[in-house]
């Protein structure tokens, strides 16, 4: 079963996803046109409307209500990160935010140049690999696994040459 995954249309269609795996990762938070983003929820601060490991969909705004969930730059331990919370009132030029899992709204209010937009759109789990990918002690599979791929494949078709090919007995 392994060989026939690993060879043939099988072996095509994992270097596509891979190939497709990989440009979600470097893509992760760039702009897209119309002002749209996409990020991949690394917390659980919004489960379960977002799960961690969603990749959630970003349309940039004018004005942001009380109720919509927003994505903007925060520090957290003292990495700036995208963060997606709900916002749960207004302060003055300000918005109050917070997860739906966290007891408190957020300690610091989010100005509207650190908002990137609100979340338009998810599809859970499709960004667990990504979260892999992105991970320093998962990294080397990045350019490990289609390698493996290709030397197996390769392998497979010598196996299947030297099957192939007649004796050459007097």
């Amino acid at each position: 079963m392994v060989t026939k995954i690993l060879t043939g249309k099988y072996y095509y269609i994992l270097l596509i996803l891979w190939l497709i795996w990989a440009g979600l990762t470097i893509g992760a938070g760039k702009n897209l046109t119309g002002g749209w983003k996409y990020f991949v929820m690394d917390s659980d601060s919004m489960a379960p409307s977002i799960p961690k490991g969603s990749l959630v969909l970003v349309k940039q705004k004018e004005n942001y209500q009380i109720g919509e969930v927003i994505s903007f730059y925060a520090k957290v331990l003292d990495q700036e990160k995208i963060v997606a919370h709900r916002i749960t009132a207004l302060g003055g030029n300000t918005y109050i935010t917070a997860g739906d899992q966290n007891e408190a709204e957020d300690a610091v209010p989010v100005l509207p140049r650190l908002i990137i937009g609100k979340v338009v759109g998810l599809i859970k789990f499709l960004g667990v690999p990504i979260l892999v990918m992105k991970n320093e002690n998962f990294r080397w599979l990045t350019v490990a696994l289609p390698v493996i791929l290709v030397i197996i494949n390769e392998l497979w078709k010598i196996k299947k040459e030297l099957q192939n090919e007649p004796t050459n007995r007097r």
